[in-house]
């Protein structure tokens, strides 16, 4: 069981697309940017912001919580924004 107290929320945001395939098209929330990246792709976090979990839990995250409440699932107490730059290419 997750502790509640203890529930994080994470937006990575990828400060360039580092020649992955767009899977927008058949992602399961359509709503979200989703890549496929290959292994041996390398990201260096540039920066990390903590986020105001109401505001999160409310507004920009309601395909996330719709389904962590239809799930029974505590909601994040918690969010962050990550952001991430590729510093190794594909080998």
């Amino acid at each position: 069981m997750i502790d509640p107290a203890k529930t994080v929320g994470v937006y990575y945001v990828f400060t360039d697309g580092g020649g992955g395939r767009d899977l927008s098209n058949i992602a399961g929330v359509r709503d979200e940017a989703e890549v496929l990246l290959l292994p041996g792709v390398g990201f260096e976090v540039i920066s990390v912001q903590k986020l105001d979990a109401k505001v999160q839990n409310t507004q920009n995250a309601a395909t996330h919580v719709d389904t962590a409440v239809k799930r029974g699932k505590p909601l994040p107490t918690s969010w962050y924004e990550v952001r991430l730059r590729l510093t190794q290419s594909y080998t």
